[in-house]
């Protein structure tokens, strides 16, 4: 898994995480400081998964629940205190 944090409006920076084999990416994981979208103290504490997926090859073996999960490890350790996630109404 690749990890990057890129510099946006909030106070923390944005996380990219990414898993790859043989060079080739097969799952993402996007997440947001909630500072993005405001200004507000506590959105500072808040990272907001806005992006999460797998290569159908890959699909229901647990690849995306790992990148979920190292998010939210990588999250904590630079002080994130919460998370939020959502689903549009066809991805249940």
């Amino acid at each position: 898994m690749s990890v990057e944090w890129v510099e946006g409006a909030g106070s923390r920076a944005n996380l990219r995480l990414k898993a790859i084999r043989e060079g080739v990416v097969v799952g993402e994981c996007h997440c947001d400081s909630c500072g993005e979208y405001s200004r507000v103290d506590e959105a500072q504490d808040a990272i907001y998964t806005t992006w999460l997926g797998v290569d159908e090859e890959y699909a229901g073996k647990g690849l995306g629940t790992a990148l979920l999960r190292q998010a939210l490890v990588e999250a904590r350790s630079v002080g994130y205190q919460r998370a939020v996630i959502s689903t549009n109404q066809y991805n249940y």
